[in-house]
């Protein structure tokens, strides 16, 4: 008896302690740095990359500190462009937060760029934290008209499925922004990638676009599968999406197309926990190739 009477507290410390390193994990946002070498530009370009903000009212002040001191910090140095690819919310008070704590903070001298994600147009209740265990999990429509005011007024140019060409620091570049959630996410909407010689760089919040579009553009950053946010030592149990496992995070390629998946900077409100996959905010360069050393 005693000896069961052992092991139980022996059990309930270790979860105690998992609980505790989860939850702390969750607020130490890491800084991720990616260098992308192409000879399809003529100058250096760099960027920052957010995403899965999943911002709401009554957040973790703490948390919500730590996400604007990451931004400053590395926001001094001025980037080109931000891109935010989806989740910034978790709930309706999340436009708020995202309004006056988060879009004041952001500048860049190419322009501020987002999509949204799944979280931006629908509030789930705690069954979708086991999906795909349970598929009958409730949602409700967030204010997505609300939240698309807000990032206008906050200087976010939304890309619902468009198809942005221009030429900064001499580069012909081409922004596509994926917006595929409400015609299904598995889909591709009606966007012409036009074949020429510019850089493309794609925004969607799923990473699975990359089968539609690997080797027709250069680079996608997405988000979403929040690098398995659970994950064993590092190895995520499901990628969310459909992609290798070990997709779930950071770059790959595919074909000519090299994929970045953020591991995300914030965390569902229904599960506030991360093992061994740290939020993170990256910082990317793009150079020319042959400045390679």
């Amino acid at each position: 008896m005693v000896f069961w009477i052992g092991v139980g507290i022996l059990l309930f410390l270790v979860v105690v302690f998992w609980l505790g390193y989860a939850y702390r994990e969750a607020s130490r946002i890491h800084i991720e740095h990616l260098t992308l070498y192409t000879d399809g530009i003529k100058q250096g370009l760099s960027i920052m990359h957010l995403s899965d903000l999943h911002l709401f009212g009554n957040m973790s002040s703490a948390r919500l500190r730590r996400i604007q001191d990451v931004i400053r910090e590395n926001l001094e140095k001025p980037v080109d462009f931000v891109f935010l690819t989806g989740d910034l919310i978790d709930k309706n008070s999340g436009i708020d937060v995202l309004g006056e704590k988060i879009l004041p903070l952001l500048r860049a001298e190419g322009g501020l760029f987002a999509v949204l994600g799944n979280h931006d147009y629908f509030e789930y209740n705690v069954l979708h934290v086991f999906s795909p265990l349970f598929f009958l999990h409730e949602k409700k429509s967030t204010d997505v008209e609300r939240l698309l005011r807000v990032l206008r007024d906050g200087g976010v140019r939304v890309l619902r499925n468009e198809v942005v060409p221009m030429t900064y620091k001499g580069n012909s570049l081409t922004l596509v922004g994926v917006d595929n959630f409400l015609q299904g996410r598995y889909s591709w909407p009606d966007i012409q990638i036009p074949e020429d010689d510019s850089y493309k760089m794609v925004l969607a919040h799923f990473p699975d676009v990359i089968h539609h579009i690997k080797g027709r553009v250069d680079v996608v950053f997405s988000g979403h599968t929040h690098g398995g946010q659970i994950t064993v030592w590092g190895y995520p149990v499901t990628a969310k999406a459909k992609i290798r496992r070990r997709e779930a995070r950071g770059a790959s390629i595919h074909d000519t197309t090299v994929l970045y998946v953020s591991k995300g900077v914030g965390v569902s409100h229904y599960l506030p926990l991360r093992f061994f996959a740290h939020p993170d905010v990256t910082l990317i360069r793009i150079e020319v190739a042959d400045e390679k050393k």
